[in-house]
């Protein structure tokens, strides 16, 4: 049942206690009830009916709630999990990975300050491709070539030569 079909039928339900406890309340009086006690006793109802209808209402919501509560926790436990086997197989990836470098560096005949200028370099590259798959912007240290041409008369080698150039040569 969803939440609207139960909150619709506990409504329905609180209505129609509350119509029948009225017409109990009017069939077994012997006398004459004056209009003022049969609305007081009609609010009075009403705040009985409303309340044990809000009560209905207060404990589907907190059995829902701690459904879904429960349901989160379970899912939370298989996230654990799973990070911690992928967190596993990272470390026996990079373990190997750490062997196969030191294994390179052996068959290079590498000396100590060389491996160590070697493993700095592939943490830099490592670093490097972190930051080059974030935004596609070049770091502030690299500057970007413009395509603006050069209003001095040099011009690079092999490319057009100015004029006063072109009349010495020939």
């Amino acid at each position: 049942m969803t939440e609207k079909s139960f909150r619709i039928w506990t409504g329905a339900l609180g209505l129609g206690a509350f119509v029948v406890l009225m017409i109990i309340d009017v069939a077994t009086e012997s006398e004459p009830i004056p209009l003022t006690e049969l609305l007081a006793d009609a609010v009075q109802l009403a705040l009985i009916v409303a309340s044990a209808t809000g009560v209905a209402l207060l404990t589907n919501s907190f059995q829902r709630d701690r459904l879904e509560k429960e349901t989160l926790i379970q899912d939370l436990r298989m996230a654990r999990a799973e990070g911690a086997a992928w967190r596993e197989r990272a470390e026996s990836y990079l373990s190997g990975l750490s062997v196969e470098i030191e294994q390179q560096f052996e068959d290079w005949q590498l000396t100590d300050a060389e491996r160590e200028v070697g493993l700095l370099m592939l943490k830099g590259f490592a670093h490097g491709a972190q930051l080059g798959a974030g935004s596609g912007r070049r770091p502030s240290g690299q500057p970007q070539l413009r395509g603006r041409k050069s209003r001095s008369p040099r011009t690079a080698p092999g490319g057009p030569q100015p004029r006063a150039a072109v009349a010495k040569s020939g």
